[in-house]
């Protein structure tokens, strides 16, 4: 699409390939070795890069640790990688504490005054950043981070909670009562546009929540659905009739995945999804996200179960 025309840069962590076009670098770490699923979040890649332009970027450390930790990227209960080098420069810096116990490390920011743990920071920006997305959320979470967790960030985090703890609970509530819809290998919902007026990652966030609980089945992948508004704040509309989907798997169907027992959604979701035109953007072997014209949920489902036979 770019034909030479504009320098674009891209910075992502999900499983990519390189650019084709000399005026367009992919710096993707993946494309250098790294797991975007362990090693390097989309934080700690943004960090880096910026080091890499002014070495007086070195202190967003304690931002990087904070994305990485919210990504779960645990590796024996610590970070790893680039992301716990990340958190040993923050530290450092005294903007981190680390603390060791059994089960493997904490990160806490020592320069809040509360000493408020990493992974409650990135609750935080996830309930801005995602349930706050057509509300002025993000531009929210960007002033917390740069400029500390005030009153106002505090109220906006607690409307919006309680925004999506409804929405959450009335969604489950009616899951339990009819269940999702199963093929041989996935099981699937649709939320259309109940989870409205927050952002499309809350499919995501839900999807995570719902995993392990009883009505789910173990053995079979969850994918749900939510309907894409057209409209994306501060650029204007799309022109789009979308879905966004994404995917997360049950604990036990985890493990499987992880000792190469079963496919991971990286296999198999990306190839379904292109063959119908759509865009999967975000992928790992545990989770995974598209977009897709609405209207072709069922064809998508079929065809994942179709390559997964």
């Amino acid at each position: 699409m770019n034909k030479e025309r504009n320098l674009v840069l891209i910075l992502d962590h999900h499983p990519a390939r390189p650019a084709t076009d000399p005026r367009v670098h992919n710096l993707d770490p993946e494309l250098f070795g790294l797991k975007g699923d362990r090693e390097i979040s989309a934080s700690t890649t943004c960090y880096l890069f910026a080091r890499q332009w002014n070495p007086e970027n070195r202190d967003l450390a304690s931002l990087a640790v904070v994305g990485a930790v919210g990504d779960g990227f645990y590796v024996d209960g610590r970070l790893a990688g680039e992301n716990r080098k990340a958190a040993a420069e923050a530290a450092g810096q005294g903007m981190l504490v680390i603390r060791t116990h059994k089960g493997g490390e904490t990160y806490t920011m020592s320069a809040d005054a509360d000493g408020r743990p990493y992974l409650k920071l990135a609750e935080m920006l996830d309930i801005l950043g995602a349930a706050g997305y057509y509300q002025g959320g993000p531009e929210m979470g960007i002033s917390a981070l740069l400029n500390g967790f005030s009153p106002q960030v505090h109220a906006m985090v607690e409307t919006l909670t309680a925004i999506k703890t409804a929405a959450f609970e009335t969604e489950i509530a009616r899951l339990e009562s009819e269940g999702l819809k199963k093929t041989a290998h996935l099981q699937w919902f649709h939320v259309h546009n109940r989870f409205a007026p927050m952002g499309v990652k809350m499919i995501g966030v839900f999807g995570q929540l719902i995993r392990d609980m009883q009505f789910i089945d173990p053995d079979r992948y969850i994918v749900g659905f939510q309907d894409l508004p057209d409209q994306i704040p501060g650029f204007g509309s799309m022109g789009s009739d979308d879905v966004k989907i994404s995917m997360r798997v049950p604990p036990a169907l985890e493990e499987k995945i992880i000792a190469g027992r079963a496919p991971g959604t990286d296999t198999f979701f990306p190839e379904a999804t292109h063959k119908l035109g759509g865009f999967s953007d975000a992928c790992h072997r545990l989770a995974a996200a598209t977009t897709l014209a609405r209207g072709l949920e069922e064809r998508l489902i079929a065809e994942m179960d179709r390559l997964l036979i």
